[in-house]
């Protein structure tokens, strides 16, 4: 049936606002998100896990479990500029790919640690007082859209 098209072979119509024409794009940036054509935002959580990691190793590049930064300094420091890194309009993008966050969670929570086995998650967070990555997503989605219904527009 030629009215059928596949994904790849698709291509939407010409749109005309003001007689300007708007071109098309796989993906775009708007306020610091990367929106795809599929809203995967799988190009987001890449660049998104990229740029923690490059933050996270920075900060943790001379520390060990015998020396340098202590637990509570790291924690802090995850907090203040890793995790709100992560956390930017997570509940647009995150939902989608938080398995893909999570192997850097466990990493973060067990460098922190300096645990040479792998304890289980669960306490690592409680003995650090952070919440699971899925708590701290379903957090902030109840602070925005608690903003969102007090907000007075």
């Amino acid at each position: 049936n030629s009215d059928v098209h596949s994904r790849e072979s698709y291509h939407p119509p010409d749109l005309m606002i003001n007689g300007n024409s708007i071109k098309y794009v796989k993906s775009t940036k708007v306020l610091g998100i990367i929106v795809d054509e599929d809203l995967s935002f799988q190009q987001h959580t890449e660049n998104k896990l990229k740029e923690c990691n490059r933050r996270w190793n920075y900060i943790t590049r001379t520390t060990n479990r015998n020396h340098g930064l202590n637990v509570r300094s790291l924690t802090l420091l995850l907090k203040v500029t890793t995790l709100t890194k992560l956390h930017y309009a997570s509940p647009l993008w995150l939902y989608k790919n938080l398995e893909k966050c999570k192997g850097f969670w466990n990493r973060v929570i067990m460098k922190i640690t300096g645990a040479m086995l792998n304890p289980h998650r669960e306490l690592v967070e409680i003995l650090l007082h952070l919440p699971p990555l899925e708590i701290q997503l379903q957090s902030l989605a109840i602070k925005f859209l608690c903003k969102c219904l007090t907000a007075e527009d």
